[in-house]
């Protein structure tokens, strides 16, 4: 049992991953379509069929998670997006929440919604997808903030260098092309290079995130200096 309260402005580090730590993209119009899920199920609202939209199935070509205009009520997201990073097996947000019961509701139609496709798409497979209900731990000191996004923005280094958790990062210039470059988290909209910035939300904060070059240079000053085991400072 999850034992944590949701309330109204309260931070929330929330993850999960595939059943068996098995798989939940097989293919990139499966990211596509989960951040496509974190812009459209963060809504009071109903939520728009996504193939009604796209057809079948979405394209990478889709440069934005704000796909086309449609006429629907005004948005009234119940989370704020603040982080997000997708890996083959698991997934981890960064959220505020806005409206009572957000967390909860936002995270019920994201998991239900993903499922559903998934298990649409790929016949062979049905029933669960993930690993049990998602993940939460709160977030309630401030300077644990940037430690959790920069964590999160990590987590990809997972798929070009093993060991880095214990052992520090070796070449940041390395690194940092590559997070630049990974389409699947918030890191390039952190930075600069919009990716999908219709997803995220981070007003209220901005004082705290203090823009792209220090975010860079925090970045960087950990991964190469003054490096502490990063179980050490997250759990998740």
């Amino acid at each position: 049992m999850r034992n944590i309260n949701f309330y109204n402005g309260g931070f929330y580090h929330i993850y999960n991953r595939g059943a068996l730590k098995e798989p939940i993209f097989l293919e990139v119009n499966d990211y596509v379509r989960f951040v496509h899920d974190l812009y459209e199920f963060n809504d009071v609202n109903y939520t728009i069929d996504f193939r009604k939209i796209t057809g079948s199935s979405a394209s990478v070509a889709s440069t934005e998670a704000e796909l086309p205009s449609i006429k629907k009520p005004q948005r009234e997201p119940v989370v704020a997006i603040i982080s997000w990073c997708l890996m083959p097996n698991h997934f981890h947000l960064f959220l505020q929440q806005l409206k009572d019961g957000g967390i909860s509701f936002f995270m019920h139609k994201l998991g239900t919604g993903y499922t559903n496709y998934i298990n649409r798409k790929y016949e062979e497979r049905s029933g669960h997808l993930f690993q049990g209900r998602f993940k939460a731990k709160h977030i309630g000191q401030e300077g644990y903030f940037l430690h959790i996004s920069r964590y999160i923005h990590l987590n990809p280094v997972d798929l070009i260098e093993s060991g880095w958790k214990e052992d520090g990062i070796k070449d940041w210039n390395k690194i940092q092309e590559f997070l630049e470059n990974y389409r699947w988290s918030s890191y390039q909209d952190w930075v600069g290079k919009k990716n999908f910035p219709s997803v995220l939300n981070l007003n209220g904060v901005e004082k705290i995130f203090e823009g792209a070059e220090k975010y860079t240079r925090f970045m960087k000053e950990w991964a190469t200096g003054n490096y502490q085991p990063i179980k050490s400072l997250v759990a998740g």
